[in-house]
């Protein structure tokens, strides 16, 4: 597959939720989407990706199995339960419990935010540890936003390659070094990939 150009999307940038995925990565993993024939998100957060992907699904003529999943963690201590370092340490701690505090905390948020753009009908959102989710099928797109260091790639790539239809192709955010590429290209053999941004995408063989 050639590597992705930009395309005129449907909506302007400012039609997404607030969050951490720039402008050049929403356009491929729109395109991404729109030609995928069931797709998993593991780490929806407040639904900036999310959205990405189910509008992707609703311009399509029929609708196509897609599944979210996140730990929605509900505050400080959970996050240092789960991540083993303080929220504090992060430049940008101060937007994570911005949702923490909503109703509802994350999950709240991310369901507000695809209901006000009629967007909810189309995903099936989970919480908790997407390794132990029995989604009931396997996917021949998945957008894994749980690959920021080489611990997360390690622990969480294998299993999402087992994740994947034949032929499908995952796509990792956050890959922003040459170390981080390697890494998940050593958890398989990749018939192709590219890179756009920080953003990998790739179908194993």
């Amino acid at each position: 597959m050639d590597a992705l150009r930009e395309i005129p999307l449907p909506f302007e940038m400012a039609w997404l939720p607030p969050g951490f995925f720039p402008p050049c990565h929403v356009n491929v993993l729109y395109q991404l989407a729109a030609r995928a024939s069931s797709i998993l998100e593991i780490g929806s957060w407040v639904g900036r990706s999310t959205c990405v992907i189910a509008a992707a699904i609703q311009s399509r003529p029929q609708p196509i199995p897609f599944h979210t999943t996140d730990f929605f963690i509900k505050d400080d201590e959970e996050w240092q339960r789960r991540y083993g370092v303080p929220l504090a340490s992060k430049a940008n701690a101060d937007v994570y419990r911005y949702f923490m505090k909503q109703p509802g905390g994350t999950r709240g948020a991310l369901e507000r935010h695809l209901d006000a753009r009629g967007l909810r009908p189309v995903v099936t959102v989970h919480q908790g540890d997407f390794h132990e989710i029995a989604y009931g099928r396997r996917f021949d797109l998945v957008f894994c936003d749980a690959t920021h260091d080489l611990g997360e790639i390690a622990h969480n790539v294998p299993h999402v390659l087992e994740l994947l239809e034949p032929g499908g192709i995952l796509v990792c955010d956050d890959i922003d070094s040459e170390d981080l590429q390697r890494a998940v290209l050593a958890q398989g053999e990749f018939a192709w990939h590219h890179v756009a941004g920080t953003l990998f995408y790739g179908a194993p063989k």
